[in-house]
């Protein structure tokens, strides 16, 4: 057996010798948060209009709005120069590589040693975002057993970076490496244009003051609720991990490199059920960045698929004494069995480029529940 399992021996207070070597290029493994890192600020505001209408019925729109501000930004605080860019692109040798091995072959070409700090990461408060809405809603409260209501939603949400998996994490398609975040200033990850939901409860009316109790009882106490969603799809990741802004190297980066296609002809919109590979749009569309540069296309440039669902359920309450009762159920969720298809590939460098890979997480084909519900 093992005497000691552990045998580090941590260096003592004072010491200057320590080799580190072991750990170098640190980019994958280390990220750094300055000094003056501070806490993101949020300012929201709105206005809200109501109005009554006959029926029981209440109309309301109104302006949403909010802007954040030092907000978490991550990226590399060790890109390649721009000098050190233009070096290597004198160099084929050095552009055949695509910057893979950039940092350990030309360690000069980064304002810190590329074969000691790698691209590692750091966190600033550089990120702001802006969200502007315009929502209505109709409700009606309960007269002749209906009760509903409804509201659309049209906004635009955009910032710099919506969550560290949005923008860091990923094999490129981050922030702007100089920290020009004006570049990536688009499109939130989670910005759905538009979004409108419908619910109901509607007590179906039955036969009134029979003298059969048992008769009264069977075709009594129906009623039937529902919920109906529909929104526009979320923004498509697109990014090239071919890496051919030599600003970064996917093997030494902490929070992933900058590198967006180049859009070179119209996106078209294709159908996935039709298409043979199950295309969402044209790949030919889009093409890698040119070699030295992140690429021309906006972050949030293109969205994905639609989303769309209905629940509905049919209800049967029977009384059997005062104050006691019975609940019976049956309930669909996504009751026409619509397919929600999941955002396609988004990195041109994949041979699946533009296709839809799955449905959208959280989603489901028809589901049928049963149910029942004693109350006393």
């Amino acid at each position: 057996s093992i005497s000691n399992k552990f045998p580090y021996v941590p260096p003592g207070a004072g010491t200057t010798n320590i080799n580190f070597a072991q750990f170098e290029p640190f980019g994958f493994n280390l990220s750094v948060i300055p000094k003056n890192f501070t806490t993101p600020r949020t300012t929201n505001y709105n206005l809200t209009l109501e109005r009554e209408l006959p029926g029981q019925t209440i109309v309301r729109i109104g302006y949403v709005g909010a802007h954040g501000s030092d907000l978490i930004t991550s990226y590399t605080f060790n890109p390649t120069t721009p000098a050190g860019v233009q070096k290597c692109l004198a160099d084929s040798a050095c552009v055949a590589s695509g910057g893979f091995n950039l940092p350990t072959q030309h360690p000069d070409y980064y304002q810190y040693p590329g074969d000691i700090w790698g691209n590692a990461g750091q966190q600033t408060n550089g990120g702001y975002s802006n969200y502007n809405s315009m929502q209505l809603t109709v409700e009606k409260h309960t007269t002749h057993g209906l009760t509903f209501q409804t509201s659309y939603t049209y906004s635009h949400s955009l910032d710099v970076s919506s969550s560290f998996e949005d923008t860091a994490f990923q094999a490129a398609g981050g922030v702007d490496p100089y920290g020009n975040f004006g570049r990536d200033y688009g499109s939130s990850a989670f910005d759905a244009r538009h979004r409108w939901v419908g619910t109901f409860v509607y007590d179906i009316p039955g036969p009134k003051n029979l003298s059969n109790i048992i008769a009264n009882r069977l075709l009594n106490g129906f009623a039937i609720t529902g919920i109906a969603t529909w929104q526009s799809g979320f923004p498509i990741l697109l990014q090239d991990s071919n890496t051919l802004s030599l600003t970064c190297s996917g093997a030494y980066s902490f929070y992933g490199c900058p590198d967006r296609p180049d859009l070179v002809a119209p996106v078209t919109l294709l159908n996935p059920k039709t298409s043979t590979t199950h295309l969402w749009f044209t790949p030919s569309s889009f093409t890698d960045n040119a070699v030295g540069t992140l690429g021309n296309v906006g972050r949030g440039f293109l969205t994905g698929p639609t989303y769309s669902n209905m629940d509905f359920s049919v209800q049967k309450n029977t009384a059997i004494t005062e104050g006691k009762n019975i609940q019976l159920r049956i309930e669909f969720y996504n009751l026409f069995n619509h397919t929600n298809f999941a955002n396609p590939v988004g990195d041109v460098a994949s041979s699946r480029f533009g296709e839809i890979r799955g449905i959208r997480s959280f989603t489901n084909s028809r589901l049928i529940q049963l149910g029942a519900k004693f109350v006393f």
